[in-house]
């Protein structure tokens, strides 16, 4: 493995980006770190440390060999009193940073990744994750996370909120009085999704149905936390077992921020994927617009929601309204069952047909 010298015209950041793309997605630590030394080798200090730093920045399982360490630290030692200094620094200089900053939290098949790119385009923010330190969505995937509970990572958050431009956040999150709390302080709008529950269920088997025949049993399974088996299942059968397996999450998020809304913890802008996404744009523009205020205005959310209609990679799995009434009525009394666990606590009238 070869480094560019950095005397042959080539652009340090080119440099950078270059060799942070080998590594990005090793999930092996004791290989990355020996990797990145082997990439820094013979480049200035400077250069080593701006990708030290760069790779730190792209993959939470980077730390770097006792050279480095020896060269560039020099035996400088870090308790826990300067661990806190640097935590307290860091959480006071991002209330400085002023940007939009967002979380879109929901369940899966939701509409949620084509919200979120609307947002981002119509924001001219970064699409981020901060439940995980790393530089794109799809590295997560590729690190084995992708079924990680996506609850706040305080590092990766606040990585996030030095983001000059803002960030969009996309998580399969819960709400609790702890993570309403976190928002507050790091000024986070949490905009949530909401869909009908049969109707996301019968979405979702298409997605699984999907992954199971174009993945191996054990990315499938850290993919969906599903058996391989789900594939050749019949229609009823796999639609109990994803009642069984998902329709208690999917309640739990629910509830959890209709809890905390209730008692004052946090001021959601709720979105229906029945009435805002299937609806008409340019209220679902002023809508989003009243919400989120500061440049996001109603003009520039609407035309981004018209230059991402219809992109492959963000369409829709049917994009139909109803798709639940395909289902048995032996499954649908099941949701009905799951769904009056809540009775009198938590009201899902707008869920459920």
């Amino acid at each position: 493995m070869t480094s560019p010298s950095p005397q042959s015209g080539v652009d340090a950041q080119a440099i950078i980006q270059q060799m942070v793309a080998k590594v990005v997605n090793v999930t092996d630590p004791a290989k990355l770190s020996a990797m990145v030394g082997e990439l820094m080798t013979g480049l200035p200090d400077p250069l080593q440390r701006q990708i030290a730093c760069s790779v730190g920045l792209s993959n939470p399982l980077y730390a770097p060999d006792d050279a480095y360490a020896a060269r560039m630290w020099r035996g400088q030692q870090i308790g826990l009193t300067e661990f806190a200094d640097i935590v307290l620094r860091l959480k006071k200089a991002v209330q400085t940073v002023r940007a939009p900053r967002l979380l879109l939290a929901c369940p899966r098949k939701t509409a949620s990744t084509f919200l979120s790119a609307v947002l981002v385009h119509a924001l001219g923010a970064q699409e981020s994750l901060l439940t995980l330190p790393v530089a794109r969505l799809q590295n997560a995937g590729a690190l084995g996370a992708a079924m990680r509970e996506h609850e706040m990572d305080e590092l990766a958050l606040l990585r996030a909120c030095f983001i000059p431009n803002g960030f969009v956040s996309q998580q399969h999150v819960r709400c609790t009085p702890y993570l309403a709390a976190q928002l507050a302080l790091y000024q986070v709008k949490p905009i949530l999704l909401k869909r009908n529950l049969m109707d996301s269920l019968v979405s979702l088997d298409d997605m699984c149905l999907e992954a199971a025949r174009s993945h191996p049993a054990d990315k499938f399974y850290f993919y969906t936390h599903l058996p391989h088996a789900y594939k050749d299942m019949p229609d009823d059968r796999r639609m109990a077992t994803l009642i069984r397996l998902y329709l208690p999450w999917y309640l739990s998020f629910y509830a959890s921020w209709r809890k905390c809304e209730a008692m004052g913890q946090v001021a959601p802008l709720w979105i229906s994927y029945e009435d805002d996404i299937k609806g008409e744009p340019a209220e679902l523009a002023e809508k989003l617009a009243g919400y989120i205020g500061g440049a996001a205005t109603a003009e520039r959310i609407a035309a981004a929601i018209v230059a991402n209609t219809g992109k492959p990679t963000l369409k829709f799995n049917k994009g139909v309204v109803g798709r639940g009434k395909r289902m048995s009525d032996a499954n649908r009394d099941m949701v009905r069952d799951y769904v009056d666990l809540f009775e009198n606590e938590v009201d899902f009238s707008d869920l459920i047909d």
